[in-house]
């Protein structure tokens, strides 16, 4: 699934786990250091990516706060080239 926009410009489908793991892999996380800097499991950060499961909204935003990304940043349909919200610390042991 790829962000389709309609006539009036919006989102008509969005792909989260797409979404995720480009993120992901733009900040040089492996899906273990984001689960662990979310504070959720591995296997749902694989399930979501791999669109085997939808989080919630409050799973979500958890796993959005390990990387410090605001749920309007994520669903953002243009985001910048250089996500700038890879910028703070992230919480995690290597």
């Amino acid at each position: 699934m790829r962000p389709q926009t309609g006539t009036a410009g919006q989102m008509d489908d969005f792909d989260v786990g797409k979404r995720l793991q480009n993120l992901r892999n733009a900040a040089g996380l492996s899906q273990r250091q984001l689960a662990e800097a979310s504070g959720v499991r591995h296997g749902q950060i694989s399930m979501v990516e791999t669109n085997k499961s939808s989080p919630s909204v409050s799973s979500l935003r958890k796993i959005l706060g390990g990387p410090n990304i605001t749920m309007s940043e994520f669903f953002d349909p243009h985001p910048p080239v250089a996500p700038s919200f890879f910028s703070g610390p992230i919480r995690c042991a290597i």
